[in-house]
Protein backbone atom coordinates (compact mmCIF):
# COMPACT_ATOMS: atom_id res chain seq x y z
CA UNK A 1 0.00 0.00 0.00
CA UNK A 2 1.37 3.36 -0.98
CA UNK A 3 1.07 6.72 0.74
CA UNK A 4 -1.37 8.89 -1.15
CA UNK A 5 -1.78 12.63 -1.38
CA UNK A 6 -4.90 12.41 0.79
CA UNK A 7 -4.66 13.55 4.41
CA UNK A 8 -6.81 12.85 7.42
CA UNK A 9 -8.54 15.39 9.67
CA UNK A 10 -5.32 16.12 11.60
CA UNK A 11 -3.00 16.27 8.62
CA UNK A 12 -1.92 12.62 8.87
CA UNK A 13 -0.94 10.68 5.78
CA UNK A 14 -3.44 8.26 4.27
CA UNK A 15 -2.46 4.99 2.64
CA UNK A 16 -4.23 3.50 -0.34
CA UNK A 17 -5.51 0.16 0.98
CA UNK A 18 -6.98 -0.82 -2.39
CA UNK A 19 -3.53 -1.36 -3.87
CA UNK A 20 -1.15 -4.18 -3.05
CA UNK A 21 1.84 -3.69 -0.75
CA UNK A 22 4.44 -1.23 -1.99
CA UNK A 23 7.83 -2.81 -1.36
CA UNK A 24 9.52 0.49 -2.15
CA UNK A 25 7.58 2.53 0.43
CA UNK A 26 9.59 5.28 2.13
CA UNK A 27 9.75 4.35 5.82
CA UNK A 28 11.28 7.75 6.57
CA UNK A 29 8.01 9.35 5.39
CA UNK A 30 6.06 7.44 8.02
CA UNK A 31 8.70 8.09 10.68
CA UNK A 32 8.68 11.83 9.96
CA UNK A 33 4.87 11.86 10.10
CA UNK A 34 4.84 10.12 13.50
CA UNK A 35 7.31 12.65 14.89
CA UNK A 36 5.31 15.56 13.52
CA UNK A 37 1.73 14.60 14.32
CA UNK A 38 0.48 13.96 17.84
CA UNK A 39 -1.35 15.73 20.60
CA UNK A 40 1.72 17.61 21.90
CA UNK A 41 4.43 19.35 19.97
CA UNK A 42 7.52 21.29 21.00
CA UNK A 43 9.06 24.32 19.31
CA UNK A 44 9.59 28.05 19.39
CA UNK A 45 6.89 30.72 19.58
CA UNK A 46 7.53 31.44 15.90
CA UNK A 47 7.00 27.75 15.05
CA UNK A 48 3.73 27.71 17.03
CA UNK A 49 2.45 30.89 15.38
CA UNK A 50 3.38 29.58 11.92
CA UNK A 51 1.46 26.32 12.39
CA UNK A 52 -1.53 26.21 10.05
CA UNK A 53 -4.13 24.03 8.44
CA UNK A 54 -5.02 20.58 9.68
CA UNK A 55 -1.87 20.40 11.80
CA UNK A 56 -3.34 23.01 14.18
CA UNK A 57 -6.37 21.43 15.86
CA UNK A 58 -8.43 21.98 19.02
CA UNK A 59 -6.73 20.15 21.90
CA UNK A 60 -3.18 20.34 20.53
CA UNK A 61 -0.63 21.05 23.27
CA UNK A 62 2.52 23.05 22.59
CA UNK A 63 5.67 23.17 24.73
CA UNK A 64 7.11 26.57 23.84
CA UNK A 65 10.91 26.68 23.99
CA UNK A 66 10.98 30.48 23.65
CA UNK A 67 9.07 31.36 26.83
CA UNK A 68 9.13 27.92 28.55
CA UNK A 69 5.34 27.84 28.89
CA UNK A 70 2.71 25.30 27.85
CA UNK A 71 -0.11 26.22 25.45
CA UNK A 72 -3.33 24.51 24.32
CA UNK A 73 -5.04 25.31 21.04
CA UNK A 74 -8.75 26.10 21.49
CA UNK A 75 -11.54 27.18 19.17
CA UNK A 76 -10.50 30.79 19.89
CA UNK A 77 -6.73 30.32 19.48
CA UNK A 78 -3.72 29.51 21.65
CA UNK A 79 -4.22 29.73 25.43
CA UNK A 80 -1.60 29.33 28.16
CA UNK A 81 -2.15 26.19 30.22
CA UNK A 82 -3.31 27.32 33.66
CA UNK A 83 -3.58 25.91 37.15
CA UNK A 84 0.13 26.17 37.61
CA UNK A 85 2.50 26.61 40.53
CA UNK A 86 5.34 29.10 40.92
CA UNK A 87 7.93 28.88 43.63
CA UNK A 88 11.14 30.49 44.65
CA UNK A 89 13.04 32.59 47.12
CA UNK A 90 12.17 36.20 47.76
CA UNK A 91 14.72 38.49 49.32
CA UNK A 92 15.27 42.12 50.07
CA UNK A 93 15.02 44.84 52.65
CA UNK A 94 11.53 45.82 53.70
CA UNK A 95 10.28 49.25 52.61
CA UNK A 96 9.10 52.07 54.86
CA UNK A 97 5.79 50.23 55.19
CA UNK A 98 7.49 46.90 55.87
CA UNK A 99 6.85 45.48 52.40
CA UNK A 100 8.95 43.38 50.03
CA UNK A 101 7.65 42.80 46.50
CA UNK A 102 8.02 39.43 44.79
CA UNK A 103 7.79 39.27 40.99
CA UNK A 104 7.08 35.82 39.55
CA UNK A 105 9.59 34.76 36.88
CA UNK A 106 6.64 33.64 34.74
CA UNK A 107 3.30 35.37 35.42
CA UNK A 108 0.01 33.52 35.80
CA UNK A 109 -2.56 33.96 33.02
CA UNK A 110 -5.16 35.69 35.18
CA UNK A 111 -4.36 35.65 38.91
CA UNK A 112 -2.38 34.25 41.80
CA UNK A 113 -5.11 32.57 43.83
CA UNK A 114 -2.97 31.68 46.88
CA UNK A 115 0.58 32.00 48.16
CA UNK A 116 2.38 30.35 51.07
CA UNK A 117 5.41 32.14 52.51
CA UNK A 118 7.94 30.94 55.10
CA UNK A 119 10.87 32.86 56.56
CA UNK A 120 14.20 31.30 55.57
CA UNK A 121 16.65 33.32 57.69
CA UNK A 122 16.90 35.28 60.92
CA UNK A 123 17.58 38.62 59.24
CA UNK A 124 18.57 41.47 61.53
CA UNK A 125 19.01 39.44 64.70
CA UNK A 126 15.39 39.33 65.90
CA UNK A 127 14.96 35.66 64.98
CA UNK A 128 12.52 34.24 62.45
CA UNK A 129 10.10 36.96 61.47
CA UNK A 130 6.38 36.68 60.79
CA UNK A 131 5.59 37.37 57.16
CA UNK A 132 2.15 38.47 56.01
CA UNK A 133 0.84 38.33 52.44
CA UNK A 134 -0.57 41.81 51.79
CA UNK A 135 -1.62 41.41 48.16
CA UNK A 136 -1.17 39.13 45.18
CA UNK A 137 -1.67 39.38 41.43
CA UNK A 138 -0.88 37.45 38.26
CA UNK A 139 2.63 38.94 38.22
CA UNK A 140 3.66 38.86 41.87
CA UNK A 141 2.88 39.47 45.52
CA UNK A 142 3.60 41.93 48.31
CA UNK A 143 4.91 40.38 51.55
CA UNK A 144 5.01 42.41 54.78
CA UNK A 145 7.65 41.84 57.49
CA UNK A 146 5.99 41.93 60.92
CA UNK A 147 7.09 42.02 64.56
CA UNK A 148 4.56 42.10 67.40
CA UNK A 149 1.76 42.81 64.87
CA UNK A 150 3.62 45.91 63.60
CA UNK A 151 5.22 46.31 60.13
CA UNK A 152 9.03 46.43 60.30
CA UNK A 153 10.81 48.76 57.86
CA UNK A 154 14.44 48.47 56.77
CA UNK A 155 14.60 44.77 57.63
CA UNK A 156 16.80 42.54 55.39
CA UNK A 157 15.34 39.06 55.01
CA UNK A 158 14.74 36.20 52.63
CA UNK A 159 11.86 33.77 52.40
CA UNK A 160 10.61 30.80 50.43
CA UNK A 161 7.29 30.97 48.63
CA UNK A 162 4.92 28.74 46.69
CA UNK A 163 2.23 30.49 44.64
CA UNK A 164 -0.82 28.88 43.03
CA UNK A 165 -2.81 30.41 40.22
CA UNK A 166 -4.44 30.21 36.85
Amino acid sequence: MAASTAVGPRGQLRFNVLEGPDLGVDEELLSDQCAEIGTRRVGTTADRNALSGAKKFVGLLWGDTTDNLEYRYTSTGWKKVTGLIRGGVGAGTSSQGGDITVTFSSPFTSACTAIVVTDSNTGGGIGPVPLKVVSRSATGAVIRVMQNEVAVSGFPTSFNYIAFGD
